[in-house]
């Protein structure tokens, strides 16, 4: 059973600042065994298809709904949507936590959801 994956801040190099709490738990997704990735931008939904190579991860083209999102959920997606389409991320698992990062040093940090959500 693939994790799903709840996002809890965006990080800029060293700075990670929290989701804000009008967008908090509306930005998950999870990545199946085969690569199948799916879940929510924090407004709309996706699809994608995601490719491991060691200690990277790079998304292939995002399929996704059309809402028109506005304030915090809206700038949640729009980073979201730009780090997934940034090419080649690094990942690293600690504990329950997710860390993807662009060439940039920009990404994001993300909570494996209990079984219970």
């Amino acid at each position: 059973m693939a994790t799903q994956w709840i996002v809890s801040s965006l990080v800029s190099g060293d700075t990670a600042a929290s989701v804000p709490a009008d967008a908090a738990g509306r930005a998950r997704f999870t990545i199946a065994a085969d690569g199948a990735t799916s879940g929510s931008l924090g407004c709309n939904r996706f699809t994608a298809r995601a490719t491991v190579d060691g200690q990277r991860l790079t998304f292939g083209p995002l399929a996704t709904t059309r809402v028109a999102c506005q304030g915090a959920q809206g700038e949640v997606e729009r980073a979201l949507t730009g780090l997934f389409g940034s090419g080649p991320l690094t990942w690293k698992i600690q504990g329950d936590t997710l860390t993807l990062a662009g060439p940039d040093a920009k990404g994001l940090a993300a909570e494996a959801a209990s079984a219970a959500e």
